[in-house]
C-alpha cells in the first residue's frame, strides 16, 4: 500500500482549515504522486486544446453575424445562400468539438473520482478500526458519504467548474478586443462638452456583469455553510434509519421503543427540512439576480449598440456582431453568478472531505497507524 501524504492536522488552525488552498492541497495534494495525475494531465491537455479550438470558432461564427445580416439587409439572395454554407462548416466543427469535449470531460471527471475515492478509502484502511462516535470532526462520522457521495460529487464539480472558468477565460480574451473594436468610440455631448469613451461597449459590459457578480456574492455568500448544515442532518438522518432498521430485527423491541424511534426519525428529520428550507431561500433569492441579470442581457447589447446603428457608424451586421460579442464577454464574466450555487456545494463538500481526512489522520497517528504496507 502506497503510504499517504501527512497532512499536518496538529499544526493546522481551524481558520486554516476554511482556506481554500489549505483544502485544495489536502483534497487533490496525495493524488500528485498516483498513476491517475499522468492520465488527467494527458486529458487535461487535450481540453485545453478544445476549449481554444471552439473559441476560434465561436470567433468565426461571431464574425459570420456581420456578412450574414448585411445579406439580408441588402436582400442579396446569393450571398444570403453562400453565407448559410459557412454556417453549415462552422456548425458542424463546433458540433464536432463539442462531442470530443463532452468524452473529455466525463473521462475526467472519472478519473478524478477514482483518484479522490481510491485516496480517502486508503486512508480509512490504515487506521485499522471504526473511527469513534466522539470524533472531534464532523466528517469522520459518515465515511459512506465522504468515500461514495462526497467524492463523486468533489470530482463531478471540480470538472465543471475548472472548465467553464477555463473557457469563461478564453471566451473573454477572445471577444474583448473584437467588442472594443466594434464599439469605437462613442462621443457623448453633455452641456456642451464632447466625451469620446473608447470602447465603450466593453465598460457597459463590465458594469452589468460586475454588479451581477456582487449582488450574487453578497445574497448567496451563507449557501456553503447551508449546505454543510444540511449534509450532516442527511447523514444522521440516514444513520438512524439504518440503526433503526436493524433495532427492529432483535427480539427486544416494543410499542414503546418503537415511539421513542420513530419520534427520534422525526426530530432528525425535522432538521433536515429546516435547514432545506433556508437553502431554498437562498437560491431563490440568488435567482432573482441570476435570472433578473440573464433575461437583461437580451436587450442591453442591443442598447449599448443603438447609438452606433442610429448614427449609421455601424451596419445591421455590425449590430448584430456587437450584441453577439457582448454576449460572449458577458457571459464569461457573469460565469460567478451562474455557477454560485455549484461553487457553494463544491466548497462545502470540500470541507466535508477536508475534516473527514484531518480527523482520519489524527486517529490514524493517535493509534499508532503509519498506513505503510
Amino acid at each position: 500500500m502506497t503510504p499517504i501524504d501527512p497532512i499536518r492536522p496538529a499544526t493546522a488552525r481551524p481558520r486554516e482549515n476554511d482556506a481554500f488552498g489549505f483544502q485544495m492541497r489536502t483534497v487533490f495534494g496525495s493524488l500528485r504522486h498516483t498513476r491517475t495525475r499522468t492520465r488527467i494531465t494527458f486529458v487535461t491537455i487535450g481540453l485545453v486544446i478544445l476549449i481554444c479550438l471552439t473559441s476560434y470558432i465561436q470567433v468565426l461564427l461571431n464574425n459570420w453575424n456581420g456578412p450574414f445580416y448585411d445579406s439580408i439587409e441588402k436582400r442579396n439572395l446569393a450571398e444570403f445562400g453562400r453565407q448559410l454554407e459557412v454556417f453549415v462548416l462552422i456548425a458542424g466543427a463546433l458540433l464536432v468539438c463539442n462531442v470530443v469535449q463532452a468524452w473529455f470531460t466525463q473521462t475526467a471527471t472519472l478519473l478524478l473520482r477514482r483518484g479522490l475515492a481510491v485516496d480517502l478509502l486508503r486512508l480509512w484502511n490504515s487506521c485499522g478500526r471504526a473511527v469513534p462516535q466522539d470524533a472531534t470532526l464532523e466528517g469522520a462520522r459518515n465515511p459512506d458519504q465522504r468515500i461514495q457521495e462526497d467524492s463523486l460529487n468533489v470530482a463531478d464539480w471540480t470538472v465543471s467548474l475548472s472548465i467553464g472558468l477555463f473557457q469563461s477565460t478564453i471566451l473573454l480574451l477572445s471577444f474583448v478586443g473584437i467588442l472594443w473594436s466594434i464599439s469605437g468610440s462613442f462621443a457623448l455631448s453633455l452641456f456642451g462638452l464632447h466625451i469620446s469613451i473608447p470602447g465603450y461597449m466593453v465598460w457597459i459590459a463590465l458594469i452589468y456583469a460586475g454588479a451581477g457578480t456582487f449582488l450574487s456574492s453578497v445574497v448567496g455568500r451563507q449557501l456553503v455553510d447551508q449546505n454543510n448544515r444540511r449534509a450532516a442532518f442527511e447523514a444522521e438522518f440516514r444513520k438512524a434509519l439504518v440503526e433503526a432498521n436493524t433495532a427492529r430485527g432483535t427480539d427486544t423491541v416494543t410499542r414503546q421503543s418503537v415511539f421513542a424511534t420513530s419520534w427520534h426519525l422525526y426530530r432528525i428529520f425535522s432538521n433536515v427540512l429546516a435547514s432545506t428550507r433556508l437553502i431554498i431561500v437562498s437560491q431563490t433569492n440568488l435567482t432573482w439576480i441570476s435570472a433578473g441579470f440573464g433575461w437583461g442581457g437580451l436587450v442591453v447589447p442591443v442598447l449599448a449598440a443603438a447609438p452606433a446603428y442610429f448614427s449609421g457608424q455601424i451596419s445591421f451586421g455590425g449590430l448584430m456582431m456587437a450584441v453577439g460579442a457582448f454576449n460572449q464577454v458577458n457571459t464569461a464574466l457573469r460565469w460567478q453568478i451562474t455557477n454560485f450555487s455549484m461553487i457553494a456545494q463544491w466548497r462545502a463538500a470540500m470541507h466535508r472531505i477536508v475534516q473527514f481526512k484531518l480527523q482520519l489522520e489524527i486517529f490514524r497517528q493517535s493509534t499508532g497507524h503509519n498506513g505503510k504496507s
